[in-house]
C-alpha cells in the first residue's frame, strides 16, 4: 500500500473511532495535496461537524475537488449539495451529472438517486437505474420499484425493508439510504 494511502486509512481509522482531531491532522494535509479520498473525508468532516465546524459550503468545496478528481463518493456527495442547494446553489442538472459519474461506476446510492428523480420524468430511465441499483443491492431502489408497482421485479423484497424504506422516507423525511 502506497504511503498515502495507508495515511488515508490511518485518517479514516481515526475518524471512524471519533477521534476527530487525529483524523484532521492526518487528512487535511492529504487533502490539501489532492488526494480525492482525504478530500472527500474532509468535506464530511465539514459536513457532520466533527472536527470542524459545520459548513456546508466547505464541505461542498472538497467533495466539488474530490469528484473532479474522480473519486466516487466525492461526486455523489457533491450531487447532493447540487440537488438540495445545501452548500451550492441549486442545480439539478448538475446533480445528475455527477450522479450519472457515479452511477456508471456502479455507485449503488447514485443509481438509487437516479431511479428516484427519473420515477415520475422517464419511466426508462427510471427503470434502468433502479434495476441496476437493486441488482447492486439497495434496498431503496427495491422498495421504490415496489412501491411504484413494478412488484414483478422485485419478489425478494422482505417487508422488513419495505417498512425501512418507507419509515425512513415518510416518518424521518431521509433517503433511506440506511436501509441499504
Amino acid at each position: 500500500m502506497q504511503d498515502a494511502e495507508r495515511r488515508v486509512a490511518e485518517g479514516v481509522t481515526a475518524y471512524d473511532a471519533g477521534d476527530y482531531e487525529t483524523a484532521k491532522a492526518i487528512l487535511l494535509p492529504l487533502a490539501e495535496t489532492g488526494h480525492p479520498k482525504a478530500m472527500n473525508m474532509v468535506g464530511l468532516m465539514y459536513s457532520k461537524g466533527n472536527g470542524y465546524p459545520t459548513n456546508r459550503t466547505m464541505a461542498c468545496d472538497w467533495y466539488e475537488r474530490s469528484a473532479e478528481a474522480g473519486y466516487v463518493s466525492g461526486q455523489a456527495n457533491f450531487a447532493t449539495c447540487l440537488y438540495w442547494g445545501d452548500g451550492r446553489p441549486k442545480d439539478v442538472g448538475r446533480s445528475i451529472h455527477w450522479d450519472t459519474k457515479a452511477a456508471e461506476q456502479g455507485y449503488k446510492l447514485s443509481q438509487a438517486d437516479l431511479a428516484g428523480y427519473f420515477v415520475d420524468r422517464d419511466r426508462k430511465q427510471y427503470l434502468y437505474w433502479a434495476q441496476k441499483a437493486a441488482a447492486n443491492g439497495s434496498v431503496r431502489a427495491k422498495a421504490l420499484m415496489w412501491l411504484n408497482g413494478d412488484r414483478d421485479l422485485v419478489s425478494d423484497l422482505p417487508w422488513t425493508d419495505i417498512v425501512c424504506v418507507m419509515v425512513m422516507i415518510g416518518l424521518l423525511n431521509e433517503s433511506g439510504d440506511y436501509c441499504d
